[in-house]
Order: structure tokens, then sequence, then C-alpha cells
């Protein structure tokens, strides 16, 4: 039991430490095309010439969300509650 929860912990640690690999060259590959210091995806200017779009913490929170979805299990199916009436009524 606890061989199997230090194996799963290694499996989450090595997920995250291959999701930050990921994130870092598509950071890498982002700074070569729409972004800044500050935005990872300029998707556009204000009329003032201010630029727009995603940040890289809001990048990041989604990458850790899509990332999340895609590794964790389905909640156990819970059986709905019998709304039939015993017999011995």
């Amino acid at each position: 039991m606890v061989k199997k929860r230090k194996s799963a912990n290694l499996q989450v640690l090595e997920a995250s430490r291959k999701r930050k690999e990921k994130r870092q060259l598509e950071r890498e590959e982002w700074e070569n095309s729409d972004s800044d210091e500050i935005y990872a995806y300029i998707a556009g200017y204000t009329a003032w010439g201010f630029p727009y779009g995603l940040t890289w913490e809001e990048m990041e929170q989604i990458a850790d969300f899509d990332s999340l979805c895609a590794t964790t299990p389905p909640p156990p199916h819970k059986p709905e509650p019998s709304t039939a009436v015993p017999e011995n009524w």
C-alpha cells in the first residue's frame, strides 16, 4: 500500500515536472510570436496603442487546469437513492 502511494506520488511529481518543461518550451515559442514580457498572447491593441490579450499568469492557469483535467480520474459513480416505497409500508 505504501509502495503504491510512493509510486503514485512519484508519477504526480514527474507529470508536474513534464508540464513545467512543456510550459517553458511553449513560453519560448510564444516569445518569438505576438507576445512580450507581460502578455503571452497579444490579441490586439487599443486605440491608444496599448496591447491586450492573455497574460503569462493566465496562460499558466489555463495550462494547469487543462493538465489537471487530463490527468484526474473521473469521480466515482454514486448510485441514485431509491425512491421506491419498501414493501413493509
